[in-house]
């Protein structure tokens, strides 16, 4: 166990330095791409004329080369709004309880703990 933990330990930096050196790396390749099309410059006849073509690639973007780091993931949330159809009654009441301010009856449950 402590063997692998060993292992795991040294090839979790190494991750992490070639993820940081290898876009450095590949942007050495878009140099060589790009002075290997000057050199390479293609004749073409189709018709009378001699026409040059010369193979650019630079204009293609690269995903290798936009990648960079960020402290800060953003995080697209999905959202769904739920409509609920339903239409309003109005109730219509006939009866009408009143009320008195006078209070009539006692309430035994309401009773407190005598006091002395």
């Amino acid at each position: 166990m402590k063997k692998n933990f060993k292992i795991l330990n040294l090839f979790m930096p190494l991750i992490v330095v070639f993820a940081i050196l290898f876009p450095a790396i590949h942007s050495y390749e878009h140099i060589q791409s790009h002075n290997v099309a000057h050199k390479c410059i293609k004749h073409q006849h189709h018709t009378a004329k001699t026409e040059f073509k010369i193979q650019d690639h630079s204009n293609e973007e690269c995903a290798i080369c936009h990648f960079k780091f960020s402290p800060v993931t953003t995080f697209e949330f999905v959202t769904f709004q739920f409509y609920k159809n339903s239409t309003i009654i109005n109730f219509t009441c006939f009866y009408s309880k009143s009320f008195s301010a006078f209070f009539k009856g006692s309430l035994f449950s309401l009773r407190a703990p005598p006091t002395f």
